[in-house]
């Protein structure tokens, strides 16, 4: 069974929180038969599986929702921090989660809970699998991430945490790793996407979801008709011509 979405929660200091959704932009890729197609020509954004080569292989859909977290509080010397969040109805079979706290604050305790587990409706067949607690003290992040199992379709998830600033002594519970999203499950090893949700993700946590858009060069107008820099279309062309790979 592949995973077919991560989700990014990030908790900003003033209560602001961005969630982030990564899926392929297709429910169902297209394919072809390999022994149907020349297979040295234009292998770009595909992969092959068995019998079939299978493209837009690292075509991400981002889409960002901003909100306001009403349960997140400091106390007054500044030495605590308190944050807790629910999300309901996440469309899911199989993903998973992170949730990144504000800089410099790391976790003292948290507990990863079912938001529905006090109601008539225990959602049975929600899981929480490879909880991992994390401190990046290159970007000064801490996070939480797990994956998410649903036979339903959908997830629940709730999130407490208490946070101290990264300066002071405490027993802090995290592990100390790069920022990143991990694919723990070992189903997930040879997951034919891995790369471009890996990119996707490590995008959103860098602040990069939006790529640079190349500027066409310019066409000069003059007395004597229209002029170009070929060195710059060149490289503009180049850019854009798609190659077999060798």
């Amino acid at each position: 069974m592949w995973f077919d979405t991560v989700i990014i929660d990030k908790v900003n200091i003033d209560s602001k929180l961005q969630t982030t959704h990564i899926r392929s932009k297709y429910d169902k890729l297209p394919t072809e038969k390999l022994e149907e197609i020349d297979c040295e020509a234009f292998t770009d954004n595909t992969f092959d599986v068995g019998p079939l080569r299978v493209h837009a292989a690292d075509e991400m859909n981002i889409s960002q929702l901003n909100s306001k977290i009403k349960n997140l509080s400091i106390n007054e010397d500044r030495t605590e921090l308190y944050v807790q969040l629910d999300h309901f109805g996440i469309p899911v079979t199989a993903g998973y989660y992170s949730c990144i706290f504000p800089k410099g604050w790391r976790l003292v305790e948290v507990n990863v809970y079912d938001p529905y587990s006090n109601q008539d409706n225990p959602a049975k067949n929600r899981s929480y699998r490879d909880v991992v607690y994390s401190w990046d003290p290159v970007s000064e992040f801490s996070s939480v991430q797990f994956e998410m199992l649903s036979n339903r379709g959908t997830f629940a998830l709730g999130i407490i945490a208490k946070l101290a600033p990264a300066g002071e002594l405490h027993d802090f519970i995290e592990e100390e790793s790069r920022l990143s999203i991990r694919f723990s499950d070992e189903r997930h090893k040879n997951h034919p996407m891995e790369k471009a949700y890996q990119e996707a993700s490590d995008a959103v946590i860098d602040n990069k979801t939006q790529k640079e858009k190349e500027e066409i060069p310019p066409v000069n107008l003059s007395m004597i008709g229209p002029t170009v820099d070929i060195i710059a279309w060149g490289k503009y062309i180049a850019k854009k011509i798609r190659r077999p790979k060798k």
